[in-house]
């Protein structure tokens, strides 16, 4: 008996956007963050009863008002960088949580007193070369610093632990090598919007004009450290999977598919495949009706392909980075356990069965004005 993988096919892209009301992102392979769990969101048309006065025995249709934000959520490890100076996995999700990032990728030797507030979560006992992640208070708030480090610094006890780690733009001290840093703080302007690409085995949705309202990092005693998301978004986008119903010569705009033309909203990316034959196409246009089941407004050779002629055993699925066979692998870092790790409270170290650390920006999209 065969098994069925249905999990494995969830995956999900986050890419910055430069606002809110930017329709469209290009992800990359890099942008993918590897949720545990469902990518989990929702968005519900909202209605209202259309009670004019009419000569029927029926009650009539409600009518249809607006797509309110909607809501998503995940969760994920808390993971070490690809490398030094490089941004976590995350990097999109932090700085739309956050606010803004600033990356320090030289060099600097030393110790210094550590911070006021520190919350690491690392192996500090078997590895010196890994990424940590420190939390951080200042008179305008908390902070979080990833910071790569190479070598750690006994305490008299016997144990290992990671020195505090220097401030950006500051010249340490002695004693310990930390080899670059990524820094995500409150930004004086409204935190970066995000969009996400999320892929359910046959489906692809994707949403723009998002948010991370919340993340929430949880370091248990035992078992692995985890980052709890949830945010909003403005509007979500269907891309599905259908064959070709006639076929689609190299110069042509539009096309008939075997099933529903309302799987393909405007704004999907689809890949047509016919054997070895590959194209990346761009819906430019919303289907106005199914009663003939014809994509319009294709826009052909995308993503680097070229325009192909295809006949009706072509089939369509929705492009998502990293399905053409040129496309590079994104790094996937290495999840860190919960109990490996250090604890600093006032600089000094604090002995705690588990951690969590919640960070809420209080950022909420208006619905009720009209600006």
């Amino acid at each position: 008996m065969g098994t069925v993988a249905v999990a494995r096919a969830d995956k999900v892209w986050f890419g910055t956007q430069a606002s809110h009301a930017q329709n469209y992102t290009n992800f990359l392979t890099t942008d993918q963050v590897y949720n545990r769990g469902a990518f989990q969101f929702e968005q519900k048309l909202t209605t209202f009863p259309n009670d004019e006065k009419r000569n029927s025995r029926t009650r009539l249709r409600p009518v249809d008002e607006r797509f309110p934000p909607g809501t998503w959520s995940m969760q994920t490890f808390v993971k070490d960088a690809s490398a030094a100076g490089t941004v976590p996995e995350v990097d999109a999700l932090l700085r739309a949580g956050v606010g803004a990032s600033a990356t320090k990728a030289s060099t600097r030797t030393g110790a210094t007193t550590p911070a006021t507030t520190q919350f690491s979560l690392t192996n500090t006992t078997s590895r010196t070369n890994t990424g940590i992640l420190v939390k951080k208070g200042t008179a305008q708030g908390d902070y979080y610093e990833y910071t790569w480090v190479v070598s750690m610094a006994a305490t008299s006890g016997g144990k290992r632990r990671v020195r505090g780690s220097p401030a950006l733009g500051t010249a340490p001290a002695t004693n310990t090598v930390v080899v670059g840093s990524v820094t995500y703080a409150p930004a004086a302007t409204t935190p970066a919007a995000v969009a996400i690409l999320t892929l359910r085995d046959h489906t692809s949705f994707r949403l723009t004009g998002g948010s991370a309202n919340q993340h929430t990092w949880t370091a248990p005693g035992e078992g692995p450290a985890t980052i709890d998301w949830a945010g909003e978004f403005m509007r979500h986008y269907v891309t599905g999977s259908d064959g070709l119903a006639s076929a689609l010569a190299v110069g042509a705009t539009q096309t008939r598919v075997d099933g529903s033309a309302f799987r393909f909203q405007q704004g999907s990316m689809i890949l047509i495949k016919e054997g070895s034959k590959t194209e990346v196409v761009y819906v430019n246009a919303d289907p106005a009706t199914n009663a003939t089941a014809t994509l319009t407004g294709l826009v052909r050779a995308r993503k680097g392909t070229t325009a192909t002629a295809f006949t009706t055993a072509a089939n369509i699925t929705p492009w998502y980075p990293g399905c053409l066979a040129t496309s590079a692998a994104a790094p996937q870092g290495r999840p860190i356990a919960g109990f490996k790790g250090v604890v600093k409270l006032d600089g000094a170290s604090a002995i705690v069965r588990e951690i969590t650390s919640s960070c809420n920006n209080n950022s909420k999209m208006a619905t009720g004005e009209k600006n």
